[in-house]
C-alpha cells in the first residue's frame, strides 16, 4: 500500500521556459507545447503513473469491519437480552 500511495502523491514534473531557448533533446515520455513565448515540457510518465495509481486506490475496497462490527453488536445485543433476562 505505502508504494501505491507514494505513486498516487507524485508532483507532476513541469518546465516553463523561454521558446526562443534551444530545444531540448526529443523524449518519447515528454510532451512539449508552446503557449506565445513560453515553452511547457511535461513528463507524461509521471502522470501517468500517478493517474493509475489514483485509479488503484479509487477502486480499493471500503474497509467492511464498521460495517460488520455494527450488525454483530447489534444481534449480540440483541442475544445477550434475551439470554440474561431473569427466569422465574
Amino acid at each position: 500500500m505505502p508504494p501505491l500511495l507514494k505513486s498516487a502523491s507524485l508532483k507532476p514534473d513541469v518546465q516553463i521556459t523561454d521558446a526562443e531557448e534551444e530545444a531540448a533533446e526529443e523524449d518519447d515520455e515528454i510532451e512539449v507545447l508552446e503557449v506565445g513565448d513560453k515553452r511547457i515540457s511535461i513528463r507524461t510518465s509521471v502522470l501517468e503513473e500517478k493517474a493509475t495509481a489514483c485509479n488503484m486506490v479509487g477502486l480499493l475496497p471500503v474497509s467492511s469491519t464498521s460495517f460488520s462490527s455494527c450488525s454483530s453488536s447489534s444481534s449480540s445485543s440483541s442475544y445477550l437480552t434475551s439470554s440474561s433476562s431473569p427466569s422465574a
